[in-house]
């Protein structure tokens, strides 16, 4: 349990907190996700139990040519699904207090076998928790 904690940190600790200095549009993206990538490889206990690291790597060297004149927040996200495809639920990138909650619909939805329901909803829209 220590070692996912510390790998959750670490992710948290190299996309945001050593970012957190830098003006924005500052980032060096391809040096970021670089450090993220060993880092990753050094500390993980068993990083490509799930996956091929040759196709994982390659993601990273994606994402870092593309990053130029993305948001934070878009690099974030294209990180965690890269992350996600290690097959780890425990590894992740943590983007979820870079989302900005004027942006986000006051529902929760979930796609039954039927359909999409709204499972929540906020304010003046609680009426809808329910429907589909």
């Amino acid at each position: 349990m220590t070692g996912i904690r510390t790998i959750s940190f670490l992710l948290l600790f190299f996309i945001f907190g050593t970012l957190s200095g830098q003006p924005e549009g500052k980032i060096n993206w391809p040096s970021e996700i670089e450090l993220l990538g060993k880092e990753l490889l050094r500390r993980h206990s068993d990083l490509f139990f799930r996956s091929d690291s040759a196709t994982f790597f390659r993601g990273l060297e994606r994402i870092a040519s593309e990053s130029d004149g993305l948001t934070l927040f878009q690099v974030s996200v294209k990180l965690q699904q890269l992350v996600a495809t290690l097959g780890d639920a425990q590894t992740r990138i943590n983007y979820h207090f870079n989302i900005e909650s004027r942006l986000i619909l006051p529902i929760e939805c979930y796609w039954f076998e039927d359909g999409l329901y709204i499972l929540k909803a906020q304010g003046d829209y609680s009426d809808l928790a329910g429907k589909r």
